[in-house]
């Protein structure tokens, strides 16, 4: 992609911004902290470290303040702040596009604390070069200029604060984004601008701390072409005409949420209100509208089966459209993004719009706090989607779903025999986009579902999610949980399939004794890490009546006496596909 000149008439944009009596969300470090009551943070020192939570976090803080170590903070602390040495709390962007060429004029008012004493902030953004890029025009803070520079990837601010100090910098900047704010045509020829972030291609277009670990709250104003939709994270607060040809739209996101769901989208796109409690809407392009909103009938739903099994809906809205992006669904928070072609399978679509509401609470309220736990964001909206389909049309569509994933899952083993759905050392995020996260990940859940039951498993859920909301959390953490409601010592089960490679491979001979008129089934674990599971056993007569066993098979080989009376016409392994294992021939 060639660099384009930024068009006559409209580079005032970044060098006046907007009149004062419109400066919404953008404020200075002395007083954001003081007013803004959903950035307002408790600062905790505990040795050497310092951490900050939201004072919203009530039981997070008074959990910290209890425990009195380090290791309750390390559980249960919302961020990770090891990155730059600052936590960004706010960001407030305006934003130009236009429907000439690919230029962006932008600045970004950035509110952050540091975390250790700087001589420099560094913040996240690919510079320009022949092919694109963001040219950064101009550093200040409390409207006096700073000294800053540009490297490839980052750009560095000359900064002096202390530890626990906040600030405020605005960053003035221009360019033609190589990536992250996909600038284009749809499959009808039309120019369409949608932000596609994910993991951390944020920085493409905008300057910041580009990891899952820092989430922020987030106002976008974009200023756009008049014949322009909008969206973007957050509740839309105005829409107002601007310079004749222009709209300027704003949008406020009070809820923490990492850069990887932070977007907007501009396009000439059919809009119509959604039913439902909140604010929400549905996006298509004209010509798709009418299969789009039958596909989108299902949101309330989706949304009901999740708000009363998880928790209410975290955000105040929600907005969903059909986009040109990568994936063919992208969860940014409270503001999805669908493949433009998605539309055209209505049963995959269902599935889809699941999924990626499921993200909203997992994912984008919940965060993983590095790549390697990525499946605590696909593995949970995975196996939510499966949940939301036994909700809507029963067992049946669970057991289907689950096949199909399990299905997958041996494939993938095939193809890398040593991946782990946890994987130590992350050099690419990207590359955890793969079976184990999404499917490999469900299954652990099914089967922790099967291993402690429905009850425990629900409280768990709950449980998880409402001490980690609008922080980030690793595998450590929600296995915790888990062992603090269920009562039991759950890293047993947890590691083999989390931790370890490859998958159990079971199999099982049935001999009949005459005399007690049982079937003696011998199982043996055919891989070389044994794991330990509950497994059910079906008899079946030669009526065609099914009788039931439960067991634990914890050891290499387990002698399983059935008490079946008259000898059965077959003994299956697992006939409900509980379990994850491949049967030796």
């Amino acid at each position: 992609m060639n660099k384009k000149a930024v068009p006559e008439g409209v580079a005032f944009f970044y060098a006046q911004h907007f009149p004062s009596e419109h400066h919404r969300g953008v404020v200075s470090d002395e007083n954001y902290f003081s007013e803004n009551s959903n950035s307002r943070k408790v600062i905790l020192i505990l040795g050497n470290r310092l951490e900050s939570i939201p004072l919203t976090h009530s039981s997070m803080i008074y959990k910290i303040l209890r425990a009195g170590v380090l290791s309750a903070l390390l559980t249960i602390a919302s961020k990770s702040f090891a990155q730059q040495g600052i936590d960004v709390h706010h960001y407030d962007f305006h934003m130009m596009v236009n429907s000439l060429n690919d230029s962006l004029n932008a600045t970004a008012q950035i509110h952050f604390l540091a975390t250790e004493d700087l001589d420099q902030c560094t913040l996240e953004l690919v510079s320009a070069d022949e092919n694109g890029g963001m040219e950064v025009l101009s550093v200040s803070r409390l409207g006096q200029s700073v000294k800053f520079e540009q490297l490839k990837r980052q750009l560095v601010v000359d900064l002096s604060l202390q530890q626990g100090d906040t600030a405020s910098i605005k960053v003035a900047y221009r360019g033609v984004p190589k990536d992250g704010l996909i600038i284009g045509q749809n499959r009808y020829g039309k120019r369409t601008i949608f932000g596609d972030n994910w993991p951390n291609r944020a920085h493409h277009y905008l300057p910041v701390v580009d990891h899952p670990s820092d989430k922020a709250t987030v106002n976008w104003h974009i200023l756009a072409p008049e014949h322009y939709e909008v969206l973007a994270n957050g509740i839309l607060k105005e829409v107002r005409p601007f310079g004749g040809m222009y709209k300027e739209w704003f949008f406020e996101e009070k809820q923490d949420i990492p850069t990887k769901v932070m977007v907007f989208g501009a396009a000439q796109l059919e809009a119509w209100p959604l039913e439902g409690a909140l604010p929400m809407k549905g996006y298509a392009y004209p010509e798709d509208a009418e299969h789009m909103k039958q596909a989108l009938s299902v949101t309330q739903d989706v949304l009901n089966f999740f708000g009363e099994y998880i928790a209410p809906y975290p955000f105040e809205s929600l907005w969903q459209s059909q986009s040109t992006t990568r994936y063919g669904g992208m969860e940014n928070a409270a503001c999805i993004f669908y493949d433009e072609r998605a539309v055209d399978n209505p049963k995959q679509m269902e599935r889809l719009i699941a999924h990626e509401i499921a993200h909203q609470w997992w994912g984008n309220t919940v965060t993983e706090v590095r790549w390697n736990d990525l499946w605590l964001s696909e593995g949970f909206a995975t196996y939510f989607t499966a949940m939301y389909l036994e909700h809507q049309y029963g067992t049946p569509a669970l057991i289907a779903f689950m096949k199909e994933g399990k299905d997958k899952v041996f494939n993938y083993k095939k193809q890398f025999p040593s991946k782990v759905v946890v994987p130590e050392v992350v050099e690419d995020p990207n590359k955890m986009l793969n079976k184990y996260s999404y499917y490999k990940g469900a299954w652990v859940l099914h089967m922790l579902r099967q291993e402690i039951g429905d009850l425990a498993f629900r409280d768990g859920i709950q449980q998880y999610y409402q001490t980690f909301a609008g922080g980030n959390a690793n595998t450590e953490d929600f296995v915790a949980t888990m062992e603090s409601v269920s009562g039991r010592s759950l890293k047993s089960f947890f590691y083999p399939w989390l931790m370890e490679a490859g998958l159990p491979r079971l199999s099982y001979k049935v001999t009949y004794d005459k005399e007690r008129k049982e079937s003696i089934v011998t199982v043996r674990q055919e891989q070389q890490n044994l794991t330990s599971f509950p497994l059910e056993l079906m008899a079946i007569t030669f009526e065609g009546d099914k009788i039931y066993f439960s067991e634990k098979l914890s050891e290499k080989e387990q002698v399983f006496r059935l008490a079946v009376g008259e000898e059965p016409n077959a003994i299956k392994l697992d006939p409900n596909g509980h379990l994850l294992f491949e049967l030796a021939e």
